[in-house]
C-alpha cells in the first residue's frame, strides 16, 4: 500500500494549490467534486480496458490530482461515519496500485484494479444515499461483462444459474435506470452533441436488453450471450459521455 500513496503524491506534487485544498459543505458541490473525478477516471478506465498502456499513462496525471483533491475536500466529509473513510482508504490503495500497474505498462492489470475502485465508489454513494447517474452505467457494465464471460461457458450454465439470474435482474434494473432517466447537463457538463448521443447509446441498450429478455424466456443461452455483446459496446460508449478525453490529453501536456 506504501507505493500507492508515493506513486500518486509523486504524480500529483507541485499541482495542488491551497484554494484546491478548501473544504466545501455543499452537497451539490460534492456530486460535481465526484463528476470531476469521473471525468478524469473514465479515460483512464477506456484506455486500460484496451490495452493502450501509453494513452492511459498521459491520462494518469490528470486523474491522480482529481483524486488528490477529491481526498483532501472529502476523506472527512462525514466525520461521525467510519465506513466512508475506510471507503476512501481503499480507493486510495486499489487507485494507487492501479496507477503503479499502468506506469509499467501492465494496462490491463490496472484496468482490473480500477474496476476495485468503480465498485468502492458506487457502494459508498449507495451507503449515503447520493443519486449519480453514471453509477446506473457502472452497475450495468458490471453484470453484462460478468454475465457475457458465465454464459460463454457452458458448464457454467447448468451449475451457476442462480447467480446468472440476480446478474439479469441487476442488468435490466441497471438499465432501465440509464434509460428511463436523463442526467442534468449542468451537473454533468454534457453539452447537445454529448446529450444526443448519450441517448443514441440508450436506445440501443433498450434494443438489445429486448433481446436479452426474450433468449432468457426461451432459455437460447447462444442467443443471450449475443445480446450481451451487443449491450456491452452501447454501455461503454455511454458510460464514455461522461469522461473528459481531451483534459487527459492537455493535462498532460501542459506539465
Amino acid at each position: 500500500m506504501a507505493k500507492s500513496k508515493v506513486f500518486i503524491w509523486a504524480l500529483c506534487i507541485g499541482a495542488l494549490t491551497i484554494s484546491g485544498c478548501r473544504q466545501d459543505d455543499n452537497d451539490e458541490a460534492l456530486t460535481r467534486a465526484m463528476v470531476n473525478f469521473d471525468q478524469a477516471f473514465v479515460p483512464v478506465l477506456y484506455y486500460s480496458m484496451q490495452g493502450d498502456a501509453n494513452r492511459a499513462k498521459h491520462a494518469a496525471l490528470y486523474l491522480a490530482f482529481e483524486w488528490q483533491k477529491m481526498d483532501m475536500r472529502y476523506r472527512h466529509r462525514y466525520e461521525d461515519d467510519k465506513a466512508w473513510q475506510d471507503g476512501f482508504d481503499r480507493i486510495d490503495a486499489w487507485l494507487g496500485d492501479a496507477l503503479y500497474e499502468i506506469d509499467n505498462n501492465c494496462a490491463v492489470v490496472g484496468a482490473n484494479l480500477l474496476e476495485h475502485v468503480r465498485y468502492e465508489w458506487t457502494e459508498l454513494r449507495k451507503s449515503r444515499e447520493i443519486a449519480y447517474y453514471p453509477d446506473y452505467l457502472y452497475n450495468a457494465q458490471a453484470a453484462s461483462s460478468w454475465l457475457r464471460q458465465v454464459l460463454s461457458d457452458k458448464r457454467a450454465c447448468q451449475t451457476e444459474w442462480e447467480a446468472i439470474a440476480q446478474q439479469i435482474a441487476l442488468l435490466n434494473t441497471s438499465c432501465w435506470q440509464a434509460v428511463n432517466e436523463s442526467p442534468d447537463p449542468g451537473l454533468y457538463k454534457l453539452d447537445e452533441a454529448e446529450q444526443a448521443y448519450l441517448q443514441q447509446q440508450k436506445d440501443r441498450m433498450s434494443h438489445y436488453l429486448v433481446q436479452l429478455n426474450e433468449s432468457v424466456s426461451c432459455a437460447q443461452a447462444d442467443k443471450m450471450v449475443a445480446a450481451c455483446q451487443g449491450l456491452s459496446p452501447a454501455i461503454w460508449e455511454a458510460i464514455g459521455v461522461f469522461g473528459n478525453f481531451e483534459a487527459s490529453k492537455t493535462y498532460f501536456a501542459e506539465r
